[in-house]
């Protein structure tokens, strides 16, 4: 076989076999690194794009730095509410924010090498929260709450050791 190989190599025949494997490797990082970018994409539109309700609302009366007060609210309404919109709302709203950054936390370790460690990925993925509640904030597409960062921050770390499971960091 080895010979054969050698032979194929001097002939200029089946070059796709000296890369070991090289180009699947590639083509699954690339195909990784366009699902980073629409996620990017998709993040960008879901957390800045301007709805009607932006209007309605002074964003200055909404920043709540109180930690786990909108968190315990929601909770309540899902538990003590017999409204059903409310229910919907809280529980959609603290699994959204849970599961916005989730994937956040799995494609960063797998396309940075650099990120493949819970104390790099985790607190970058954090600023970068902060960065997110401070743009809404000033371009009055959203209002800052600590809770986002908290539930945003804990989706992070579940994707970062949802991979670390697959990869058996």
């Amino acid at each position: 076989m080895e010979t054969e190989n050698k032979r194929r190599r001097a002939e200029g025949i089946d070059r796709s076999s000296d890369n070991n494997g090289k180009n699947g490797q590639n083509a699954a990082r690339y195909a990784i690194i366009a699902l980073f970018a629409v996620y990017i994409a998709a993040l960008f539109i879901v957390l800045l794009a301007r709805t009607p309700y932006d209007e309605l609302v002074s964003y200055q009366s909404l920043i709540k730095p109180a930690p786990f007060e909108t968190i315990i609210s929601q909770l309540r309404y899902a538990r003590y509410s017999h409204n059903g919109n409310l229910v919907r709302y809280g529980v959609s709203n603290l699994l959204g924010n849970a599961v916005l950054f989730l994937p956040m936390g799995i494609f960063l370790p797998c396309i940075f090498k650099k990120l493949r460690r819970v104390y790099k990925t985790v607190p970058l993925i954090m600023g970068m929260v902060v960065l997110v509640e401070l743009l809404q904030l000033a371009t009055k597409r959203g209002f800052a709450d600590i809770d986002d960062l908290i539930l945003n921050t804990v989706g992070a770390a579940v994707g970062y050791f949802t991979y670390c499971l697959v990869k058996h960091c």
